[in-house]
């Protein structure tokens, strides 16, 4: 079940490990960690998964070695760990543990631990398909590899999703689809695309559901139906209802295909919905149409507050800096220095380059940090770095040395002319 394409399935697979495991089965120790790990079927619990993971290893199951591997690589709640991760891995190809071999492969293919080799994954997936040769997942990862690894194998990726489709792994009718679709080492074949498409409906894979019904608006290798595809985006949300896709992908079809007679309240409420199953482009989206008093929604600056700031939250680091903003001056919501700091230095950590420039901002005048000349030059000079064709970057540079005791006048000079030169081409 947890390897189905099928959310519901997925879901269900939750309540079924749990009876396994509470009547002290080892592998069913395992797969509740694993829902606990992705959130499947219960609230997604990093500190529950680690300790079912290891109950699991303690009863005896080896083949949690990939779980606990995989876990280490991406880390406990942020406490990344590449040594362990490799140690649990070296473990499960030396203990023969099925998936093992894999699990290495795809820490060459990601570079985790190791530099990027994509001969050596190769190699051992396809030592991995030797060994068993009714892994769907292996010949799943192998095309995967193929691709990525040779524009040109597309041959060689369809065959290699094809048996792992005939092998019950049914997402990989999805990246048949998606091979024709747009023509990834192979001909480009709408019509064949839409066949494969099809058959991952039907095997329940909840993106196929929309991307066919993207094809049906578009008349992309089927006739046109807008009928059809409304219906898909209405089966996708009946598949999962948890998911934010399907009604983000329907509110963004009525809003192409519907604006001149929308019903403007479905609309906001498949985007609330979508927003509130964790959807960032929908978080962003709402923000976006409360903000604009042109669109769709009216706007609602506490709204548009509320939804940044969820994007945010939910680490969308353009959505950071927005909530930096917003608390700063109060939009929407009542100002808060401390919330606005903590945004924007968020968005520096994830390399925004506006960032740069608004943190330094707040250490030039002190505003929620203590005043530091120095560190705002630094962040001028990062923000320089990652955007050296914003004039005003560098005068506020040399405006900042010029209140040091000490600068070097050429320095700034050169500074002032490239920021002259740069307005000038404004």
């Amino acid at each position: 079940m947890l390897s189905s394409g099928d959310e519901n399935k997925r879901k269900e697979a939750y309540a079924w490990a749990k009876i396994a495991a509470d009547s002290g089965l080892a592998e069913g120790c395992m797969l509740v960690g694993v829902c606990h790990y992705e959130g499947i079927g219960v609230s997604r619990d990093v500190s529950k998964a680690q300790e079912w993971f290891e109950r699991s290893y303690q009863k005896g199951c080896k083949r949690v070695l990939n779980a606990l591997a995989y876990a280490c690589m991406e880390g406990w709640d942020g406490r990344k760990d590449e040594k362990k991760a490799w140690e649990y891995v070296e473990l499960g190809v030396a203990e023969s543990v099925p998936g093992a071999l894999g699990t290495m492969a795809a820490f060459y293919v990601e570079g985790a631990g190791v530099p990027v080799d994509l001969s050596k994954a190769k190699a051992l997936l396809q030592k991995e398909i030797e060994l068993y040769p009714d892994s769907g997942l292996a010949l799943y990862n192998l095309a995967a590899v193929e691709m990525s690894s040779n524009a040109q194998s597309g041959g060689e990726v369809e065959r290699l999703l094809l048996a792992a489709a005939d092998r019950k792994y049914t997402s990989a009718y999805f990246s048949l689809a998606r091979l024709y679709l747009y023509g990834e080492g192979v001909a480009r074949d709408e019509r064949k695309a839409a066949m494969y498409m099809h058959k991952a409906v039907d095997a329940g894979v909840i993106g196929a559901f929309c991307e066919l019904a993207n094809m049906y608006a578009e008349g992309v290798g089927v006739s046109r139906d807008l009928d059809k595809a409304r219906l898909l985006y209405q089966q996708a949300i009946k598949h999962d209802p948890d998911n934010g896709l399907p009604y983000y992908e329907y509110a963004a079809f009525m809003l192409q295909y519907e604006s001149a007679e929308m019903d403007v309240p479905a609309f906001d409420a498949l985007l609330k919905k979508a927003a509130e199953c964790g959807h960032l482009g929908a978080m962003n989206g709402l923000a976006s149409e409360y903000l604009d008093d042109t669109g769709v929604l009216p706007q609602n600056l506490a709204e548009f507050a509320r939804w940044s700031m969820a994007a945010a939250d939910a680490g969308d680091s353009h959505a950071m800096l927005n909530a930096g903003a917003i608390c700063l001056n109060g939009i929407g919501v009542e100002p808060d220095v401390d919330k606005a700091v903590l945004y924007t230095q968020k968005a520096v950590e994830a390399n925004i380059p506006e960032a740069y420039g608004r943190m330094a901002e707040l250490y030039k005048q002190g505003i929620g940090v203590d005043l530091n000349i120095d560190k705002a030059i630094d962040l001028y000079r990062m923000a320089l770095q990652a955007e050296p064709e914003k004039g005003r970057y560098y005068r506020e540079l040399a405006l900042l040395m010029m209140l040091k005791s000490s600068f070097d006048e050429k320095e700034i000079e050169a500074l002032l002319l490239k920021a002259v030169e740069l307005d000038s081409q404004d």
